[in-house]
Parts: C-alpha cells; structure tokens; sequence
C-alpha cells in the first residue's frame, strides 16, 4: 500500500461579470486508490458541488465564482494499492476489444490530434512488439526527443506543437 499526502493552490482574478469554472482537481476513487481524507477550500461564498463520473473514477469540482479573486485550496491523502505484473505479462489489447469507456480518449482532440500522429506512430513503433515492450519504446522515445521546459505550453498547445518544438511545460498562472 501506497500513501500520498496532495495539495495545490489555485488563484484566479476573474473579471465582471464573473465566470463558471470546472475543476478536475479532486483525487480519483477507484477499485485501486481510496480518498482517506480531503479538504476543499474556496474563499468566494458561492455555491459548488462535486461530481463524479462513474466509469473513470474522476471528480469534478463546478462553481460560478463572482468577479475578483478567486482561490480554491484543495489536499488530499490517498491510499494506492497497485497492480503488480512482470512486464511479458502485461499485453496489449486490440482496439475492438477495449472497454468502450476507453474509447473516448482514442479520438482525436485539438490537444492531441492522434488521426495526424497515425503514420509517425506506425513508422516508428509498428514494428515493436506489441505490449510492454511496445509501451516501454514509446517512453524512451519522448525521453529522447522532448524536453520539459517550463512556461512554454499554453491552452493552445497540442502534442504536435510539442513534438516540433521538441519541448513543453505548463503555464504556472491563469487570468480569466
């Protein structure tokens, strides 16, 4: 068994008229991590809910925050209970036999435009053999080739960008 201790802080200055935000902040429940304890702190008095979805375990923190500042404060203690195998026993599953809760994140998105990643893909990994191997190349080829530089991704960057650029890292603050 795993214990994390998480926190962050988030700090906005929303304009008028204010603004609705939606927050994938909260710690995931699933078979394999347990929230033993969190705390939420938002100092705007506005009303907010948390919800989840059931086929990923994720949580979603909406509110509608007034103009001015906005900071939400978020910790978390979780228990992880991970899944162990020996990397030749780790396969990989065709695509028509994924679970169809996966299938979303297969589609292409303006983040990741994976219809246009296809051939690179096939060119440099359809040749590995299928599985952990298969995974453990595409990890080393980004080690290789992309480097985390801070402050230089933003809310339009895409994997492609990164991939040119040969390098990313988020945006450390927002203004909305």
């Amino acid at each position: 068994m795993i214990h994390l201790q998480l926190s962050l802080a988030l700090s906005y200055e929303v304009n008028a008229p204010g603004s609705d935000f939606i927050f994938n902040i909260h710690a995931a429940q699933t078979k394999r991590q347990k929230v033993v304890h969190e705390y939420l702190i938002i100092n705007q008095n506005v009303p907010w809910n948390v919800e989840d979805d059931p086929s990923t375990g994720n949580r979603f923190l909406r509110l509608s925050a007034a103009t001015g500042l906005l900071q939400v404060r978020y910790t978390a203690s979780i228990e992880l209970s991970h899944h162990i195998a020996e990397p030749e026993q780790v396969g990989e599953i065709p695509v028509a036999q994924l679970p169809f809760q996966s299938l979303r994140y297969l589609y292409p998105s303006r983040y990741c435009q994976s219809d246009r990643l296809y051939l690179l893909a096939m060119r440099e990994f359809g040749h590995c053999q299928t599985g952990y191997s298969r995974v453990q190349a595409i990890c080393d080829w980004v080690a290789g080739r992309i480097t985390y530089v801070k402050n230089t991704s933003d809310s339009n960057s895409s994997a492609i960008d990164t991939l040119i650029e040969t390098g990313g890292g988020v945006v450390a603050t927002s203004r909305i």
